[in-house]
């Protein structure tokens, strides 16, 4: 990969979900050298499709590179990786802090060493009749990495429909968090908890 370019030469990517994303950046903007983890890449390398997609493994490149900061996002289709090396290319985002992995993560957070300051669940599409393996996948992919988690982490989760009934990719894991005391955030299509105890 590239070395860390100069700030010039860096460009915002576009992005959906704004108002989930800004917020991430207003909280982690003033942080410095933190650990970023994405599960489930960006799919689509055309912008007109970002409030849809969300465009979030650029976005969360971007800010891992203004506040100094590791990225690694994993997927299990070889193809969202080609993908993202492109997009962030495009951006002169490719760079030696960010780690794009093909991989199933349930399998590859086994092997998880390192403290996160903010992880993005955005994986198992929560698609007719794969509902439950994807709420469930997104459960148990957290608890794999919760120990992890460093103090005021943030944890942030993707693709919600009904707030009543959480039903969505967090359909497990946002009573999950709730009972066991991290703060909500935010909520809208995403939902955004700080760890938020000890």
């Amino acid at each position: 990969m590239k070395e860390m370019n100069n700030e010039k030469k860096i460009s915002k990517p576009p992005y959906g979900r704004t108002e989930s994303f800004d917020l991430i950046f207003e909280f982690l903007s003033f942080k410095k050298n933190m650990q970023f983890l994405e599960i489930g890449m960006t799919k689509n390398s055309k912008t007109e499709n970002i409030n849809g997609e969300g465009y979030s493994t650029p976005y969360i490149s971007w800010v891992a590179y203004k506040t100094n900061s590791k990225f690694t996002s994993i997927d299990i289709e070889e193809v969202c990786k080609f993908i993202c090396e492109r997009i962030l290319r495009s951006f002169n985002l490719l760079n030696d802090n960010i780690e794009l992995i093909t991989a199933d993560a349930l399998e590859y957070l086994k092997g998880w060493d390192k403290n996160i300051d903010f992880i993005y669940l955005d994986a198992w599409d929560y698609t007719k009749g794969n509902e439950e393996s994807s709420a469930m996948n997104h459960l148990k992919v957290f608890q794999l990495i919760e120990k992890w988690l460093n103090k005021d982490a943030y944890i942030l989760i993707d693709d919600i429909i009904n707030h009543d009934t959480y039903e969505g990719k967090g359909k497990y894991l946002i009573p999950y968090l709730l009972k066991n005391n991290y703060e909500l955030v935010y909520s809208g299509y995403q939902y955004l908890f700080k760890k938020d105890y000890e």
